[in-house]
C-alpha cells in the first residue's frame, strides 16, 4: 500500500510540474508565433485555474475579510474610472479589454472613528493644533479660522488630514491573502494574480527599460526592446503598465486597494486606492445590509 501511495505522489508531482511547464510554454509559444488565439487560450486557462471564491469559502472567512471583499466589490470598476476618481491616462484606458487582473492581497485596519460631523471635524482640527502648538505657527489665528468655517485649515489639520502612511490612530486587525473577489460591476473575466502567475509574467516579459527621468525629470521608466514588444503582445488582451520608477511591472487592472480602514462598528469604511501612478481615498457606509460608495477623491500622484 505504501508503494502505491508513493507512486501516486510521484505521478501527482510530475503532473503538476508538467502542467506548470505547459503554462509557461503555452505563453512563449503564443508569442513566438504571434498567435492571439493561443494567447487568449492562455488567459482562458488562467481564469479556469483560479476562480472567484465560492460563497462557502467566503462564509468561513473572518468577518473583517468578508467585509473587505464586499467593500472591494462595490468600489472596483475599471470601466467607469470617472466615478472612481479618474486617471491621468484618461477614463477609458480599459475600454475594449475583457480580462481584468485582480490584486492578490491587502491589509485591513480599524480605528475608533471615521465619520465626523462638521462640528466634530472642527473640534478634531482644533485639538490637533493645540496638541502640536509648539511647532505650528500662528496657532490662535488658525484656530479662529477653523471656528469661522474656513475649510483650508480644517482640511489641513482635521480628520481627513490623516493619510494612509501617517495614520497612527489605526490598528492592523487582519490581512487579505489569496484574494479572489467577484467583479460584479464589469462583464469581463477576472484573472487573479497569484505568486505563480506573477513569476510567470515577470519571466516572460523581462526587464529591459530606460530608467526613470530619462530625457526629463518627469518621465517615468519605460520598457524597451524585447520587453516592450512582449508588453505590446500581452496588450492584445490585458492592459499593463511598466513600473513608475523602473525595474518592475504593474500588472493589476486599476483601481487597486492598498488598505481598508473600518470604524469600530463596521458602519463606515475608508478604502485607500491606487490608480496606476496616482492614488486616493474612497469613503463608504454600510446601509440596508450592503456597502454603499459615498465619495472618491484622488489625493496624490507620484
Amino acid at each position: 500500500m505504501k508503494k502505491v501511495y508513493a507512486l501516486l505522489s510521484i505521478a501527482l508531482l510530475f503532473f503538476l510540474g508538467h502542467a506548470k511547464g505547459q503554462t509557461v510554454k503555452q505563453l512563449e509559444k503564443a508569442y513566438q508565433k504571434r498567435s492571439t488565439v493561443k494567447l487568449k487560450r492562455f488567459f482562458d486557462d488562467w481564469a479556469k485555474d483560479l476562480r472567484p471564491a465560492t460563497q462557502d469559502e467566503r462564509s468561513k472567512m473572518r468577518n473583517p475579510i468578508q467585509q473587505a471583499y464586499q467593500v472591494f466589490e462595490v468600489f472596483y470598476n475599471p470601466v467607469d474610472l470617472k466615478s472612481r476618481g479618474g486617471s491621468e491616462f484618461g477614463n477609458r484606458i480599459y475600454e475594449g479589454f475583457n480580462y481584468f487582473i485582480i490584486q492578490n492581497s491587502f491589509k485591513i485596519y480599524q480605528k475608533e472613528k471615521i465619520h465626523y460631523t462638521e462640528q466634530e471635524a472642527k473640534a478634531y482640527a482644533i485639538d490637533n493644533i493645540k496638541k502640536n502648538a509648539k511647532r505650528i505657527l500662528y496657532t490662535e489665528k488658525r484656530i479662529a479660522s477653523i471656528e469661522s468655517g474656513d475649510k483650508y485649515f480644517l482640511d489641513l489639520f482635521g480628520p481627513d488630514s490623516k493619510r494612509e502612511w501617517d495614520d497612527t490612530e489605526r490598528i492592523l486587525i487582519d490581512s487579505v491573502i489569496d484574494f479572489r473577489p467577484n467583479t460584479i460591476q464589469t462583464k469581463g473575466t477576472p484573472l487573479y494574480l497569484s505568486d505563480k502567475y506573477k513569476v510567470l509574467l515577470d519571466s516572460f516579459i523581462g526587464n529591459n527599460h530606460v530608467p526613470f527621468a530619462t530625457g526629463g525629470i518627469m518621465n517615468t521608466a519605460q520598457a524597451t526592446g524585447g520587453s516592450a514588444d512582449r508588453q505590446q503582445f500581452l496588450q492584445n488582451y490585458i492592459k499593463i503598465f511598466h513600473g513608475h520608477w523602473g525595474g518592475y511591472w504593474q500588472y493589476y487592472t486599476y483601481p487597486t486597494i492598498s488598505s481598508i480602514v473600518f470604524d469600530k462598528d463596521f458602519k463606515y469604511a475608508k478604502a485607500y486606492y491606487n490608480m496606476v501612478y496616482e492614488g486616493g481615498e474612497a469613503f463608504l457606509v454600510f446601509e440596508d445590509n450592503t456597502w454603499k460608495l459615498l465619495s472618491v477623491q484622488r489625493t496624490w500622484i507620484q
